[in-house]
């Protein structure tokens, strides 16, 4: 899918799940009902516009960034679920599924219920 095609849909997109609702974005069943072409979603998350946390959640870069530099800061002692979600201002309905993508692509570690940054091999 040309992306320049539809600069106006990703546009809107990356607008919607941003800014004050960067925390709590709607789900991708929400953005499809609301006129988000789901061919679109998908494309703009294989562009890196956006990221899929989870099959039905996508977020901002920058959420992602922001959970990364959280754990960083946090190295020594390890960031839970509760500590991630509070000092980012979501749930967790967005906490978990966001660790675990942390986890599955390689920024992160799990050790109980503690994550980690992953340190270079």
């Amino acid at each position: 899918m040309a992306l320049d095609a539809h600069a106006e849909e990703l546009r809107r997109l990356v607008e919607a799940i941003s800014g004050p609702r960067e925390a709590a974005p709607p789900e991708v069943d929400d953005l499809v009902r609301s006129g988000f072409d789901p061919q679109v979603i998908e494309a703009a998350a294989r562009a890196g516009l956006v990221v899929r946390i989870a099959p039905r959640i996508v977020v901002s870069p920058g959420l992602v960034e922001r959970a990364v530099r959280l754990v960083a800061e946090h190295a020594a002692e390890g960031v839970t679920v509760s500590a991630l979600r509070e000092a980012l201002g979501t749930t967790r309905k967005y906490a978990v599924p966001l660790l675990e993508h942390l986890d599955r692509t390689g920024a992160t570690r799990r050790v109980g219920d503690l994550r980690f940054p992953r340190r270079s091999p």
